[in-house]
């Protein structure tokens, strides 16, 4: 096809509209104002140790990671399911006994939770079954818990601490459907890493378009690209022309560090359920993946929510003892300002603003890669659907 189209932004939902438009005949020009692509999904290379933008992992169960990404060339590497949880001056083990029988007896006796809550939890993995298309927002995630049945306890040991380094807000105010959803994902598949980093899911999509097809440091608005002659321009980059209202996002800081001590080094998530903590959640990323490493050397990663003010260092030694920490080199830190919308509008906002112009991106549909992947397939298939129509 002919039809001159452009696509501002080379995020995740930019490149996911780029590909579907390639895959139906259709070259798109993507403006990224940045020296790289991937939008939020970035790794550095510095020194051999492989450091993404913010502690990210992806879930092979995300239906639209199927149909736009080859697991195999990613070559995924797998957490450990459940975690362990710091509380009352020492770790807890919990996990799902079906899929790590060895962690079946520290989950079953913990004290974190009563026995209607681990029912509870077995009878949550079956339950939560929910297509991501009907997703709806009128009960938030928090309140879905306590009506269920769980005890407040457990929502502060377990599901708080678990799920607010995925939506990274402690107050669990995301709707009850999308927290299903993402349960059922995380029922179905194991929070795994690339290999060789995130940033190579932007990668492998990037090698699907015309190598001629991105233009890196070119910063430019939709209504100088019409003007320009294109037909078409969608923007996949945070821009409310066509919302009432502005999208306010959650930030993160995720300190990086290098120790040659194996102490730690295991592939379960360290969690932090003291309610004044700074540090939200540690994961050592070469327990997962030896590759985000040189040889002999363990990365981890340290994350702390907005709104936590003060050295993690104290929180580091409380959960790890200062033996080990002094063995913690530190690499980098980064503060990622806007990690994840903290209003994503799940498909209820208009994706048009007249007929040229169509917006994409995870904060229209949800706080995600599974989001960012189906807002920019989704206005890509409504653009084919439309090509030749006067309206």
């Amino acid at each position: 096809m002919s039809n001159k189209v452009a696509i501002i932004g080379a995020g995740l939902s930019g490149l996911a509209c780029a590909v579907e438009l390639k895959r139906n005949g259709i070259s798109a020009t993507i403006y990224e104002a940045s020296e790289s692509i991937g939008g939020r999904v970035k790794t550095d290379n510095i020194d051999g140790f492989l450091l993404d933008h913010g502690f990210q992992v992806y879930l092979p169960s995300y239906e639209l990671g199927k149909y736009f990404l080859d697991y195999d060339r990613l070559d995924l590497k797998a957490f450990s399911p459940g975690a362990n949880i710091y509380k009352d001056g020492k770790f807890h083990s919990m996990s799902d006994p079906l899929r790590d029988p060895t962690k079946a007896l520290p989950t079953i006796f913990s004290s974190l939770a009563t026995i209607k809550d681990k029912a509870l939890t077995a009878k949550l993995i079956f339950a939560s079954k929910i297509d991501y298309e009907k997703i709806k927002t009128t009960q938030t995630a928090l309140e879905y818990l306590s009506q269920y049945g769980f005890s407040q306890q457990y929502i502060h040991n377990f599901f708080i601490p678990f799920f607010s380094g995925v939506f990274l807000t402690k107050d669990l105010s995301v709707p009850a459907d999308y927290f299903k959803f993402l349960f059922q994902c995380f029922s179905k598949s194991l929070a795994s890493l690339p290999k060789l980093g995130m940033a190579q899911i932007p990668k492998q999509m990037v090698a699907e378009l015309d190598s001629n097809s991105i233009r890196l440091n070119s910063k430019i608005d939709a209504e100088s690209l019409l003007q320009e002659g294109y037909e078409h321009v969608f923007v996949s980059h945070p821009e409310y022309k066509h919302l009432d209202t502005d999208v306010q996002f959650y930030g993160v800081k995720t300190e990086y560090y290098k120790s040659r001590s194996i102490r730690y080094a295991y592939k379960t998530l360290y969690l932090n359920a003291d309610p004044n903590a700074i540090v939200n959640h540690v994961a050592c990323l070469t327990a997962v993946s030896s590759s985000y490493a040189p040889d002999g050397w363990q990365l981890y990663s340290v994350n702390i929510l907005d709104g936590a003010n003060g050295s993690s260092k104290k929180d580091l030694i409380q959960l790890f003892g200062a033996e080990e920490i002094d063995t913690w080199e530190h690499i980098k830190s980064y503060h990622i300002k806007k990690a994840l919308p903290s209003k994503a509008l799940f498909g209820s906002a208009p994706t048009k603003l007249g007929k040229n112009i169509s917006y994409c991106g995870d904060y229209l549909e949800s706080p995600s890669i599974q989001g960012a992947l189906y807002s920019g397939r989704k206005v890509a298939t409504a653009y084919l659907n439309n090509i030749g129509d006067p309206l």
